[in-house]
């Protein structure tokens, strides 16, 4: 599932609020990774190899952390088992060396997690780190048990810690993140302490790892097992006596065979430390997602015979000369757009819906087909709907409205049909039809050749408004 975005959501009261500083470059929106970031397979594979393109990632743990990178270690020859993905694809390495992500392991100096040696140990060993790392770009502690023994105020002192080394360093990505379940169910310090967190990075748009949470549900989500006294091993008390008697990681293991793989995750079993795997995936898909989606172009498309229908790109204000019919616009994006924001609605030429918008190219590009071909020598505005987003919530920029014009004939886009336009056919004639000629094959019989340019003598004269 994707991970959450969440928006608009009122600074909590019962925190300090010397707590309340948060950059601007923050004010988009929480990412909260928890139990339902746990399907990998719907983690697009373009997020994947962005995340391996783009992250340098610096995590700090003990044991328990350690529960993601084991995890994710034989991620990849299952993934290639179960859904046939390409070898490599869900790969790290400590250094990022060839086509993985790049992990530094375990590399602060002064500090083994958020609570050893103490509690603040951890923000002087980042900040050593980053002065020597400028490439680093996401820093990632876990605890080990230490939350469970924590106090309000030593939770409040790792949330002003962290905010302090967001602000000192805007370039960098700061992951917080619960503590392990420890057996004392809802009404414990740890789960106080957790939601302490929780509140905080959704009040103050955080980036979130709720690694107890993971731990908290199977992957049929069914059950909420934290208040059940689930523990870090996945033992529950299943009849409500007070004693833990099931564990629901190897009840599910045995029921669900070839949908798991073996990890030797500390303290726990290994489906929990597959979905600590897929959660971690979630979360650097997450963090590598632009924050914003670019239409970066716009194309008019029209059949051509045998060379099939072709686009031309057209920029605002642009003239469209194909004599056979503008039927089609196709969009392209930088990055994939959410599918449920894409209906017939999506593009509008002069304010009409289109017939029909069509996602293609891994959601990266949009064609819209018109219910009629437009009429020539006329203008035309065509707009992309502002409901459009990308993945993760991200608005559209870039040229989202097009004015354009359709003058059949008008092969040079002066905006009237002249010898100029004659001469340029008669330049291209004989040259391949593609999308860098296909304006100059005027009667859209796949080839440019002498008669398009007598289609264009009767047509000499007309002008767009």
């Amino acid at each position: 599932m994707k991970p959450r975005f969440v928006t608009d959501l009122a600074c909590l009261g019962a925190l300090a609020g010397a707590l309340c500083l948060v950059t601007a470059a923050r004010a988009a929106g929480p990412i909260l990774i928890d139990h339902n970031d746990c399907d990998i397979a719907s983690i697009p594979q373009a997020d994947i190899q962005r995340a391996k393109d783009t992250l340098h990632i610096a995590y700090g743990h003990t044991s328990h952390g350690s529960q993601l990178t084991t995890g994710m270690t034989p991620l990849d020859a299952f993934m290639q088992t179960r859904y046939g993905t390409p070898a490599g694809l869900y790969t790290w390495t400590d250094g990022g060396t060839g086509d993985t992500l790049d992990i530094d392991d375990a590399p602060f100096s002064g500090a083994s997690d958020l609570g050893n040696p103490n509690f603040t140990a951890w923000e002087a060993a980042t900040r050593t780190y980053l002065a020597g790392h400028p490439n680093c770009n996401v820093v990632i502690w876990s605890w080990c048990g230490q939350v469970s023994g924590a106090t309000e105020a030593n939770i409040n002192t790792y949330l002003s810690l962290m905010t302090g080394l967001e602000n000192d360093f805007p370039n960098v990505r700061f992951v917080y993140m619960t503590g392990h379940l420890d057996g004392t169910g809802a009404a414990g310090n740890l789960n106080v302490r957790n939601q302490q967190i929780r509140n905080y990075c959704i009040a103050h748009n955080k980036i979130l790892y709720d690694f107890a949470d993971i731990e908290s549900y199977d992957p049929d989500g069914l059950t909420h097992y934290m208040p059940l006294l689930c523990n870090d091993n996945c033992d529950y008390d299943s009849d409500g006596n007070g004693s833990r008697d099931r564990n629901w990681a190897t009840v599910w293991q045995n029921a669900h065979p070839g949908q798991w793989y073996s990890c030797s995750a500390a303290h726990t079993q290994p489906l929990n430390g597959n979905r600590k795997a897929y959660a971690a995936w979630a979360l650097w898909a997450a963090l590598a997602r632009p924050s914003e989606v670019t239409l970066v172009r716009w194309e008019l498309l029209a059949p051509h015979g045998a060379a099939g229908t072709l686009g031309v790109e057209i920029g605002d204000g642009g003239v469209e000369p194909r004599g056979q019919g503008v039927t089609q616009l196709r969009l392209t994006f930088d990055y994939p757009l959410d599918p449920a924001t894409v209906d017939n609605d999506a593009v509008t030429v002069d304010g009409r819906t289109t017939a029909s918008c069509v996602l293609e190219d891994g959601n990266r590009v949009l064609v819209a087909t018109l219910t009629t071909a437009l009429p020539s020598g006329a203008r035309y505005e065509a707009l992309l709907a502002a409901a459009v987003r990308g993945e993760g919530d991200a608005p559209v920029v870039g040229d989202t409205s097009l004015s354009f014009a359709v003058l059949v004939g008008d092969a040079n886009g002066s905006g009237s049909v002249n010898a100029a336009d004659i001469l340029a056919v008669r330049a291209r004639a004989g040259a391949a039809v593609n999308g860098d000629t296909a304006r100059y094959d005027v009667d859209g019989s796949g080839e440019i050749t002498s008669e398009d340019m007598r289609l264009l003598r009767p047509l000499q004269g007309q002008v767009l408004p």
